[in-house]
């Protein structure tokens, strides 16, 4: 830029020192090829300004891109690792000793009170609980069961109720009604009890005759494989610490 306004200047003291016009002419001819090379030369900088703004603005769009992109996979990788570790410790939760069993029997027999209902086949056993020796669910884990049991009262005989036994109390109650009468017939109707309780272990779970008709032997339990078998079940909920 310098240089144009030193030119401009000897040429302005050439054209006053100029004799013709057509010195003149020339003088300023001069001047303007200098301001259209200088003129080039400003937008030859300006476009090259140009490109490296665009490339900047470029570059920091990709960068932007690429952060939210990194965020994007962190965010999800932490995602994965927290929803992993909450799995892990459902799982884990989970794993608790497991105890069922599930017994019955397919004869028909008379009960004295007190007495304990015998179970002649045992097809689930998990944790080896109940014994055949003495009909007692001897319970393996300490936890939360449930137990259920079935039981159908001769047809000919009367009304039997029988209990659920924890240890040296009972815990749940079952009346099997035959439904004999002039009246209302007489049918096989089987009932079934369930009790839901925290047990500890070597705890002893049984069903044992409560109420039965007067007679020699007691109350008569109906079982069959043609009719209806009288069962006795439970298993483990959860796990007692």
């Amino acid at each position: 830029m310098l240089i144009l306004w030193l030119v401009i200047g000897f040429a302005l003291g050439n054209v006053c020192e100029a004799a013709s016009d057509e010195e003149r002419v020339k003088v300023l001819e001069s001047v303007i090829k200098l301001q259209r090379v200088e003129g080039d030369g400003l937008k030859a900088r300006i476009r090259d300004l140009e490109r490296k703004i665009a490339d900047l603005k470029l570059a920091r769009a990709n960068r932007i891109r690429n952060n939210f992109a990194t965020k994007q996979v962190r965010d999800a990788d932490h995602l994965m690792t927290e929803q992993s570790s909450t799995t892990n410790r459902n799982i884990k939760k989970r794993q608790y000793p497991q105890a069922a069993f599930h017994v019955y029997t397919n004869n028909t027999r008379c009960y004295h009170i007190d007495s304990a209902l015998a179970f002649d086949f045992k097809p689930v056993d998990v944790g080896g609980g109940f014994s055949h020796d003495n009909n007692i669910y001897d319970v393996p884990y300490a936890g939360t069961y449930v137990f259920t049991w079935t039981v159908t009262a001769w047809p000919v005989s009367g009304k039997i109720v029988t209990e659920l036994y924890h240890n040296n109390g009972p815990v749940g109650v079952l009346t099997s009604d035959p439904d004999v009468g002039p009246v209302t017939g007489n049918g096989v109707h089987p009932s079934t009890g369930v009790v839901i309780i925290k047990v500890a272990a070597s705890d002893h779970v049984s069903v044992r005759m409560k109420h039965a008709p007067p007679s020699t032997c007691g109350g008569d339990v109906l079982s069959d494989d043609n009719m209806v078998r009288s069962t006795f079940s439970g298993w483990m909920l959860s796990e007692t610490n």
